[in-house]
């Protein structure tokens, strides 16, 4: 029996906004070498956050390039709350 990859963290980030986001490398079963692929998600005050002008759920299978963009934008949000918050249990 043969067991799938698993997602590997490759880290989190917070910005003075309130908002952050995690970032990990997503698992290719289709053996493509192609460019690395990545998911994020938006947090707010260190809870995933599905309402923002960004996006409204985790954006996956997302090159690095799209992805660094995406940290840009969420760095430049405005510093209120506009999120849908769920708990998270780190």
């Amino acid at each position: 029996m043969s067991t799938l990859p698993t997602p590997s963290p490759i880290g989190r980030t917070s910005y003075a906004n309130g908002y952050g986001a995690s970032v990990i490398a997503e698992c290719r079963y289709d053996d493509d070498p192609g460019e690395p692929l990545f998911e994020l998600a938006v947090l707010h005050d260190g809870a995933l956050c599905y309402k923002t002008p960004i996006t409204g759920d985790v954006l996956r299978y997302r090159p690095a390039r799209e992805i660094r963009d995406v940290l840009l934008d969420i760095a430049d949000l405005p510093a209120q709350d506009l999120c849908a918050h769920v708990r998270s249990y780190d």
